[in-house]
């Protein structure tokens, strides 16, 4: 057997030997061995002779491996008479060593281009996982995937811990819908919401107070201390407050007249005036005193501009000062009869009026009616003390005479003669005047009169003392 055919026999890097008649390669079984040569093998001898069935019989020269591509046994061929055999064509072709090299570089080539094919194809449609920190422009953007993170414009070197947006924006309306977040002014954290129509609402958190800004106002804000709100508060349900409320806006407190508002605490505290629903109730906090109806109380502690009911007595340790009023109105007067009551006429005096005319007067040293009206009594009138006992008092009679133009009056009292100081009888004259009757006598208990015209009416009085005269 010749070289030639000694090198046909052997198994090639690629694994296959190629058939002259088709320029197709035909597998070879697995079992063989690898193929192996050396520029040193081209120009002389092979380093092994493989006979088919058998194996090698010297050991191979080691050369740079390659991995063998597996291909199904295919059983020898036999040499056909008077043609030459496949093993004499390829030994022609591999005579020069750059045709295998180029056989192998052609094939490594397809498939580094069916791959990168493959990949364009399925890249849009299969989800892409980061296994290991991506940075993009430095300080751009940071995926961090062991701490599964995101840095937006975090400083070189750092960790970013969640999502950390570091990067500056600008408060300006962008005049569309999108939501933007970063440092306002390259300080302060800020989150925005705009519209088209540049409405913006910004989430800031600057100067230890976090804020609610519209447009270019702040709404809300929150800091260590209180709640600061520039509109009203409403509360749409209960609302517990375990610290300082202070609200420089108007406040809504419950929805409708069921609700109610309850305050625990056992001290309310108002630095300042207090208003309820224009001068409806005002304190005064200065002065500490209360106004209905009133913006002022006006130097009083409470001030009631209209009507004070009370459904009880009221109590006073001091005066109770009343205005003037008038006789149509007195001051001190009663609530089913406002026209009849007690008022100040002039200075230092007192007048006591009835059905809105004045009827009495008391002034200093006197005591008179006024506008004709009497004095009446029904039982007598008692004037100065003597001791225990009135000085006189004065008894009124009325009746009719008799046939001879007499009458004799029980006057009731005990001893009237001895207590009698006056005795006056009048009867009616035919011109209605009053004509003096007779006193003729004073008993203990009677008083006898006459000399009237017969069946006439009479008039008698008597002032007598409360005690006896000792006679």
């Amino acid at each position: 057997m010749d070289k030639h055919k000694q090198f046909t026999e052997t198994k090639h890097p690629i694994g296959t030997v190629l058939d002259p008649a088709s320029a197709t390669a035909v597998p070879v079984a697995p079992a063989m061995s690898t193929f192996k040569f050396s520029e040193a093998d081209l120009s002389s001898d092979f380093a092994e002779i493989i006979e088919p069935g058998q194996e090698a019989t010297k050991e191979p020269v080691q050369a740079p491996m390659v991995e063998p591509v597996k291909a199904a046994p295919v059983p020898p061929q036999p040499p056909k008479s008077g043609k030459p055999t496949s093993t004499n064509r390829f030994t022609k072709m591999v005579g020069n060593r750059y045709v295998v090299i180029g056989v192998i570089a052609a094939v490594l080539i397809l498939l580094v281009l069916g791959g990168m094919l493959l990949g364009k194809k399925y890249m849009k449609k299969a989800p892409q996982a980061i296994t290991e920190s991506t940075k993009i422009d430095q300080t751009t953007l940071l995926v961090d995937s062991d701490k599964h993170s995101v840095g937006v414009g975090v400083p070189l070197g750092s960790n970013p811990d969640g999502l950390e947006v570091q990067s500056k924006v600008s408060a300006a309306p962008q005049s569309r819908a999108n939501i933007r977040m970063g440092l306002i002014n390259g300080t302060d954290p800020s989150i925005l919401f705009e519209d088209t129509q540049k409405n913006s609402w910004q989430v800031l958190g600057a100067g230890g107070s976090f804020q609610i800004i519209q447009g270019v106002q702040t709404r809300a804000k929150l800091d260590d201390k209180a709640l600061s709100l520039t509109n009203a508060l409403n509360v749409g349900s209960d609302a517990n407050v375990a610290s300082d409320l202070k609200v420089n806006g108007n406040t809504t407190l419950g929805k409708d007249g069921g609700n109610t508002m309850t305050v625990q605490g056992s001290k309310i505290a108002i630095p300042n005036n207090l208003n309820f629903d224009d001068n409806t109730f005002f304190i005064d906090a200065g002065k500490g005193s209360v106004a209905v109806g009133a913006s002022s109380a006006s130097g009083f502690k409470l001030l009631v501009a209209g009507t004070l009911k009370a459904n009880g007595s009221i109590y006073t340790d001091g005066q109770v000062l009343a205005g003037a009023g008038s006789a149509k109105g007195p001051s001190f007067t009663f609530n089913n009869n406002t026209n009849t009551g007690i008022y100040e006429p002039s200075i230092n005096a007192v007048g006591v009026a009835a059905g809105g005319s004045q009827v009495l007067q008391v002034q200093q040293g006197s005591v008179f009616t006024v506008n004709g009206a009497n004095i009446e009594a029904d039982g007598y009138v008692r004037a100065g003390r003597g001791g225990s006992n009135p000085a006189f008092q004065i008894a009124r009679f009325t009746g009719s005479l008799d046939g001879s133009g007499n009458a004799s009056i029980s006057t009731g009292l005990a001893n009237s003669n001895t207590r009698s100081l006056s005795v006056q009888a009048f009867y009616k004259g035919n011109s209605s005047e009053a004509l003096p009757l007779n006193i003729d006598a004073v008993t203990g208990g009677v008083i006898q009169i006459s000399g009237g015209i017969p069946g006439r009416q009479y008039r008698a009085s008597i002032m007598y003392s409360s005690d006896t005269a000792g006679w």
